[in-house]
């Protein structure tokens, strides 16, 4: 009889342990996978501010350089007096806003990027902006006479398009979501 009540006594004493223990045990599993969740979920969400902070420089980059490809060649022949009236044209305001949606998209990705990688990249994109008016449209103002000023900032131009889509392609190999495991 003695060893059915110690037995009876071992097992009342136990079993609440081993419940606790067990509680605690799904406690943890359930937190663990709700962190991991969460980070997952900053992951994605980080993934897509700078998804859309990219995005936000790449369309009038290009849109700037598409214009500028055109535009290059008018600006060496246009005179003091035509680059005044410029100015004020459809095509002038056209100019000035996608320059300053540039700008400021630039400007927030430098500044909200979590990439490095990425920040470095636009980083360049704005040193080549800071540059460009004394390298590319100096020459272009100032020397009438040589077409070389013409296709020199044609290549600068040029040179400026592949570091934006240097920027694209990074940008897909380091943002695309990863593809989520089945459940």
């Amino acid at each position: 009889m003695a060893d059915t009540t110690t037995w009876a006594i071992a097992v009342s004493i136990a079993s609440p342990i081993i419940s606790a223990g067990a509680a605690l045990t799904a406690t943890r599993m359930t937190n663990a996978r709700h962190d991991n969740r969460a980070t997952l979920d900053a992951d994605a969400s980080r993934r897509r501010v700078d998804r859309e902070l990219v995005v936000d420089v790449l369309l009038p980059a290009r849109e700037w350089t598409q214009l500028m490809e055109v535009l290059l060649p008018v600006f060496w022949k246009m005179t003091h007096d035509d680059l005044v009236e410029f100015v004020d044209t459809d095509t002038g305001v056209r100019q000035r806003e996608i320059i300053e949606r540039r700008n400021v998209a630039i400007t927030r990705a430098r500044l909200f990027l979590s990439d490095p990688h990425l920040r470095e990249t636009v980083g360049k994109l704005a040193s080549f902006l800071n540059d460009y008016p004394d390298a590319v449209m100096g020459p272009i103002y100032k020397d009438k006479h040589d077409l070389e000023v013409v296709a020199n900032g044609l290549a600068a131009i040029a040179a400026f398009k592949d570091r934006v889509d240097t920027l694209e392609t990074d940008a897909i190999a380091m943002l695309t979501e990863p593809a989520t495991p089945s459940r």
